[in-house]
């Protein structure tokens, strides 16, 4: 039920980090795998700053 409580978070638009505090997770790498995928990094949140 934690994988699938995750999963649905994940798909709901939940964070990341949220999600590996409310699994129980040491880190984000962890949660990644538990959840089946990677972060995609080469689009960066903050890119879309213009700073």
């Amino acid at each position: 039920m934690r994988r699938t409580c995750a999963k649905l978070c994940r798909k709901a638009g939940g964070d990341l980090e949220q999600i590996k505090f409310l699994s129980g997770h040491s880190s984000i790498q962890t949660t990644e795998r538990y959840l089946g995928f990677e972060q995609e990094i080469a689009v960066a949140v903050n890119d879309s700053l213009g700073l």
